[in-house]
């Protein structure tokens, strides 16, 4: 099984989710999970300008270089 955790507070790894996350974590982790781990914080994450690009020019490609909801969903999709 995998599981894909992310964590959306701004202060990433200093929050209390982020330890909460990681007992969460760890109980996966004795069940043979394979995790992937996203911190929001990490990533620049823009708005979307409503330009197409990614349907129609470069499909699945969005112009901003570290659009994270692309990348989750590639990682969702490559998974079925």
């Amino acid at each position: 099984m995998k599981a894909m955790i992310i964590l959306g507070s701004p202060r990433g790894k200093n929050s209390s989710s982020y330890n909460v996350a990681q007992n969460f974590i760890s109980g996966l982790k004795k069940s043979d999970v394979e995790i992937e781990e996203i911190i929001l914080k990490d990533y620049s994450i823009n708005p979307c300008r409503g330009c197409l690009t990614c349907w129609l020019k470069t499909p699945g490609k969005c112009v901003y270089k570290m659009m994270i909801w692309f990348h989750c969903f590639r990682k969702q999709k490559q998974q079925i």
